[in-house]
């Protein structure tokens, strides 16, 4: 979500539907007069500070357990990776300037960038690498990615630039896998007590400051390898309702956000204001357990729909204006009904037992 990252980073920061991303600094000219806090750099200028309106507080700084929606978008500008993904979606080098797997696929030779150093000004080498993995492999770290890396049997630091990875079998999923900020390299020296309160990576933007429930803010790290963020810092304001967000917004008191819900994007749309709308790798499952006796009618009750389908003993049913967003993806409804849908979806789901129907409402 930071607005100037490596072109490696920005695919995986811009996501949902970003309101002022287009010109920062026009939606700060277009609403009155910001504070010092509040103002961008003039446009393609380097320097300034941006304020980013958000629902939720991160609820942990800690990248290897980060799921949430916020930590992962603030977390990522704060750590490095060892692959990045470009615009494209294509793994590119991060912290790892190559990988090269031998002719069997046993091994993975990792050779890193020299020079790289933490937050802190302590230098990143192989030393943190393979203390990471080991982390993330072990069971008692909980890491959300362990699973990612269940092909890997051991890791060997030779030389402060290399790493080895000896594999259980050959991987071709891995490069990808270590592109994921859960699989973020931390120093060897740091520990979660201190990480949990205190963030210290490799990535462009470094951690400032936190009150909790209200702002985080990063600043500009002047020692990161990559290209240079433009800004000086990005404040992460939270306000809990996407509506006050917009309010926020127009009063210049938030120069950006990323907002879900479609109707409430609409309302900011014209003005001053600019709305640009990417789509995010994400869906809403609906799964319901066939096995707890039987089925009946459910009503899941959102805001839109407008498919019918039938299938086995289940059917769908969407009813109601469709907004543009999203889409139905096919499911086994013999399994379980699983359903990816967009957001704001009313969907009917009905079973017979002895062809009759059942009726309950959730």
């Amino acid at each position: 979500m930071s607005p100037h990252l490596s072109p490696a980073r920005r695919v995986r920061t811009l996501v949902g539907v970003t309101v002022g991303a287009a010109a920062l600094a026009l939606v700060a000219a277009c609403t009155g007069t910001p504070t010092p806090s509040e103002t961008t750099g003039a446009a393609g200028a380097p320097g300034g500070n941006l304020v980013i309106g958000m629902t939720s507080d991160p609820n942990t700084l800690l990248p290897w357990k980060a799921t949430q929606f916020q930590a992962v978008n603030i977390l990522q500008n704060v750590y490095g990776t060892l692959t990045e993904f470009d615009k494209d979606l294509n793994v590119v080098p991060g912290l790892a300037q190559s990988w090269d797997p031998s002719a069997d696929g046993k091994t993975v030779t990792l050779k890193l960038r020299t020079g790289v150093t933490f937050a802190d000004g302590s230098a990143f080498d192989s030393a943190d690498v393979k203390s990471s993995m080991d982390k993330i492999m072990d069971e008692k770290t909980a890491a959300v990615a362990r699973t990612s890396l269940a092909s890997v049997a051991s890791v060997a630091a030779p030389d402060p630039s290399t790493v080895v990875l000896t594999m259980k079998s050959a991987d071709a999923s891995l490069p990808a896998n270590l592109a994921s900020v859960n699989m973020a390299m931390l120093s060897s020296t740091d520990t979660d007590e201190k990480l949990g309160t205190t963030p210290n990576g490799t990535g462009p933007y470094a951690f400032k400051a936190r009150t909790p429930s209200q702002s985080l803010t990063l600043q500009k790290s002047a020692s990161y390898w990559g290209t240079k963020a433009t800004l000086d810092s990005v404040e992460f304001r939270v306000i809990p309702d996407e509506t006050s967000i917009v309010s926020a917004l127009q009063s210049g008191s938030v120069q950006m956000a990323v907002i879900d819900d479609p109707l409430v994007a609409k309302t900011a749309e014209g003005g001053t204001l600019k709305v640009a709308k990417t789509p995010q790798l994400s869906y809403h499952a609906l799964q319901l357990n066939a096995r707890k006796g039987d089925l009946s009618v459910l009503i899941i009750t959102h805001k839109f729909a407008h498919v019918t389908k039938y299938a086995d003993d289940f059917t769908v049913l969407r009813t109601g204006k469709l907004v543009g967003q999203g889409r139905v993806a096919d499911y086994k409804p013999s399994q379980m009904a699983e359903m990816m849908i967009g957001n704001q979806t009313t969907a009917t789901i009905a079973s017979r037992t002895n062809g009759h129907p059942h009726v309950a409402q959730l």
